[in-house]
């Protein structure tokens, strides 16, 4: 079972860029950032050891809703195990 969140493929594709980059939250810590420019990317906040933190997952449509979703899972799990999800994506991607 994943992570149901309040953002839909159609919010997302209706969202136009404004003057200011502003974020479309879905829950959880995950966000699709809108830059003025037009793009759009999803991003993960979270706390890790009293910080906040963010981690970058890559651009839509490329990186969909659902993907988005799972690799939030992921860092979820990684929280819940004691690990940093940005060391271990670290770790993964060396």
């Amino acid at each position: 079972m994943g992570i149901v969140g309040d953002l839909t493929d159609a919010a997302i594709r209706k969202a136009k860029p404004r003057d200011k980059a502003y974020r479309l939250a879905d829950g959880g810590g995950l966000a699709l950032f809108v830059a003025p420019g037009g793009g759009k990317l999803w991003r993960i906040r979270y706390r890790w050891q009293g910080r906040e933190q963010t981690i970058s997952l890559g651009a839509w449509p490329h990186v969909g809703l659902t993907e988005a979703r799972a690799q939030l899972a992921g860092v979820k799990a990684d929280l819940q195990a004691g690990r940093d999800p940005a060391a271990m994506r670290r770790l993964t991607a060396a």
